[in-house]
């Protein structure tokens, strides 16, 4: 234990020293003196200061290494385009870019237009979720596609309400009026 904490002790010490060494260097090399026996290293100020014993090891800092291979194309897994957001109740965007949105009807009517921009070159699969359901555990929001293409694609959302019955979900109404935020990704 006594050994493990004498060496944690000495490379907190170099590593201190080498902090206030380094920007004293009249040149962006680092000079490292090795024993050839133990591999022990020792920081040198200068290439010449490397005993018998030692063998110099030289670090040059700032250099630049060489270019390495280019990336591959396009958004990973062969997506090469992707448009994603939430709509609130009423409509309006909360946050997203790349798509305005159409309430169409009264407010939290469930039917909502929306329209890429710029449209996707191949029809898109899409994934809706919901923030903020109802409180209830017996309540649901669910959405529809209709006319899914590059351009747009239009949602129909409801609300579900039901009782649970002797372990059966027994559907008691149906309601467009959705209060949840719709979150959706789209992607090509």
């Amino acid at each position: 234990m006594k050994k493990q904490t004498a060496a944690i002790g000495v490379l907190t010490m170099l590593c201190f020293l080498l902090v206030i060494w380094l920007p004293c260097q009249a040149d962006d090399n680092i000079y490292i003196c090795k024993n050839t026996n133990t591999e022990k290293p020792r920081f040198v100020n200068a290439p010449t200061k490397c005993k018998k014993t030692e063998y110099l090891v030289t670090l040059t800092a700032g250099n630049q290494g060489p270019q390495g291979p280019a990336g591959a194309d396009g958004v990973a897994n062969g997506i090469s385009t992707a448009v994603h957001g939430e709509i609130n109740i009423d409509g309006t965007i909360n946050h997203g870019t790349g798509f305005t949105v159409d309430a169409s009807g009264p407010v939290s009517s469930g039917i909502y237009n929306i329209t890429f921009n710029p449209p996707f070159s191949h029809t898109p699969t899409c994934v809706v979720s919901f923030q903020n359901t109802p409180s209830t555990w017996y309540k649901s929001v669910t959405c529809t596609f209709e006319n899914l293409n590059t351009d747009s694609v239009r949602l129909y959302c409801m609300q579900i309400a039901g009782t649970l019955n002797s372990g059966k979900y027994d559907v008691t109404a149906f309601d467009a009026d959705v209060q949840a935020q719709i979150n959706f990704i789209c992607v090509d």
